[in-house]
């Protein structure tokens, strides 16, 4: 899920026209599109990448991480940098580091460069997206302003819910032979494109009275922020050494030195990272909490790529087709959201969360009812039911939030509410990836036992001896518990290559039974893992559904705070 402010623009004012802005609008959703569409594009390259980069389980939860994080981070800064600077050399010098990032990504030749060019992508994506809305605002008349805005909501949701399939295009089309880094790759022809476009087309502007840069406010939270995130994708790896919650502990001192050093910082200029005032506003803090726990539960896609490509062998574009009845599930959500809001107001949301706390109890059944013989048709009601209801909470959330604002702070609550979004999003990975992994090492010997049973008859049926065939079975049980015990398991540890040594020396029948109980435990150990994870993703959605009563009563007017403050955000879905 991506996220941008929208930068407030007095309602006795005109932007002024050029002749121009609609082929520099075209350019300007160009780029949106590839940031936007690289969020979520890399989810059914990462059992690829695993395998060519040798990347352990935490890489994999970095990398998918690790970009809305950045992203979530230097959101605010972003856009306050456009503000100063001028937001056409900002945009541009998004689209340039954006570019460089995907390039690093395209070639990295292990996980560490990987993670930091995709860490490098959200914070350029961060510095370029906040100045589109910018754009549209300063550069159309109020009459042309709908559509545009219109063709920008069109654009993001597009990009956000093509991701994945997107990337099984790319990744089966295997350009040059290059596999998964053609995802990144491909951004370097448009990267160029969208900078040529904006250097001709985009015209300068910059606001009359920007507030100051808070570089020592985006240092204390990105401190507090690491030292939870870093433990808790690491801590399995590591077997949860003592400094990892110490770690953890220490999140709580920096927090609190991030809130003094905002207030000393409103005192000093006028221009902290985060308003502080704006927490006593009415609906804000009831918003924020049913965000950073709604938005969490899109972590249900970490698993289920997971559990389709490595356990039942999807390969990267049939991942990406399994995911597309989301989409049509979040066109049918936002147009019901956009009538319904109006209305009924916090329903929507409590609407939304029920929907897709449902639809993910519902791909819990299904997974447990095919087993090994799921197919991408089976998820369709699942899929098309969750994409409504995140697109029910996405679309109302944030109006819900912003209503009661006072324009003071309007436009400081815009920029939090899409930073907690997508902090929301990268801790969903983060924790729930963490027990994903736990459990498939929690539940490997019970899947063990499931795949090798009947397996020493198979063997002795295809002319093994019972010595050799009660040998074997010990050693599949022996491999099988360490690999997914490791924190990579597509390596082999030694106990698997006793088992293969083994396997040389016997019949090509028993070797092939041998691989078939090998099959059966990993599709056993996932679907256990995932039901379990994917239950916890329930719970969280349901938590939602409960905080969202939470809210303040009435409806909800979409696009502006009730208070005529011409403030607007807007979430894309991803």
């Amino acid at each position: 899920m991506s996220s941008t402010p929208h930068a407030a623009q007095p309602p006795d004012s005109e932007p002024g026209s050029h002749a121009r802005r609609w082929p520099a609008l075209f350019v300007v959703l160009l780029a949106a599109f590839m940031d936007l569409a690289d969020n979520t594009i890399v989810t059914v390259a990462l059992p690829e990448i695993q395998r060519d980069l040798k990347a352990t389980n935490a890489d994999l939860q970095w990398v998918a991480a690790g970009y809305a994080l950045a992203f979530a981070i230097m959101l605010i800064t972003g856009g306050r940098i456009g503000d100063v600077f001028g937001r056409k050399k900002t945009f541009i010098a998004g689209i340039v580091g954006f570019t460089v990032a995907s390039a690093l990504a395209g070639a990295a030749q292990n996980p560490e460069t990987l993670i930091g060019s995709r860490t490098l992508q959200g914070a350029m994506a961060a510095v370029m997206i906040p100045q589109v809305l910018t754009y549209i605002q300063v550069s159309f008349t109020s009459k042309e302003r709908p559509k545009a805005l219109g063709l920008y909501g069109m654009i993001l949701a597009l990009a956000g819910v093509s991701g994945p399939l997107l990337g099984g295009i790319l990744i089966n089309a295997d350009v040059f032979g290059w596999g998964w880094r053609t995802i990144f790759l491909v951004n370097i022809p448009i990267g160029v494109i969208a900078v040529i476009g904006t250097a001709v087309l985009m015209p300068e502007s910059r606001a009359e009275h920007a507030r100051r840069l808070d570089l020592g406010g985006v240092l204390l939270v990105t401190l507090a922020l690491f030292a939870v995130f870093y433990p808790l994708v690491q801590g399995r790896d590591l077997d949860w050494p003592v400094w990892t919650y110490l770690t953890m502990a220490a999140s709580v001192p920096l927090l609190v030195l991030f809130v003094l050093y905002e207030r000393h910082k409103s005192r000093k200029d006028d221009s902290p990272l985060i308003d502080l005032g704006l927490f006593r506003e009415r609906g804000v803090v009831p918003g924020l909490f049913v965000a950073l726990i709604f938005f969490a539960g899109g972590s249900f896609f970490f698993i289920l790529t997971l559990h389709i490509q490595i356990a039942l062998g999807y390969t990267p574009l049939r991942a990406g087709l399994t995911f597309l009845p989301f989409a049509f599930g979040v066109i049918i959500g936002s147009g019901a959201a956009t009538q319904l809001a109006p209305r009924v107001g916090r329903m929507v949301v409590s609407i939304g969360s029920l929907a897709m706390g449902g639809a993910v109890g519902g791909m819990i059944y299904t997974l447990t009812r095919t087993g090994g013989d799921l197919s991408p048709w089976h998820l369709v009601p699942s899929m098309v039911v969750a994409g409504i209801g995140l697109a029910c909470v996405s679309a109302t959330i944030v109006n819900i939030t912003l209503a009661r604002v006072s324009s003071r702070h309007a436009g400081s609550a815009s920029g939090v509410v899409n930073t907690t979004v997508q902090l929301s999003a990268a801790v969903g990975i983060a924790v729930i990836g963490a027990i994903f992994f736990g459990l498939l090492s929690t539940n490997s010997a019970s899947a063990a036992r499931e795949g090798t049973a009947g397996l020493g008859r198979a063997l002795a049926s295809a002319g093994v001896s019972q010595t050799d065939a009660e040998q074997a079975v010990g050693s599949v049980n022996d491999c099988f518990r360490d690999r997914m015990s490791s924190d990579d398991a597509s390596t082999n540890p030694a106990s698997c290559g006793q088992l293969f040594s083994r396997l040389e020396l016997s019949t090509p029948q028993a070797s092939d039974q041998v691989l078939e109980a090998v099959r059966r435990a990993t599709i056993a150990d996932f679907l256990r893992s995932s039901e379990q994870s994917l239950w916890c993703v329930v719970g969280l959605l349901g938590l939602s559904f409960l905080a969202s009563f939470l809210l303040p009563v009435g409806p909800v007017k979409t696009g502006k705070p009730e208070n005529g403050s011409n403030q607007e955000t807007r979430i894309t879905i991803s």
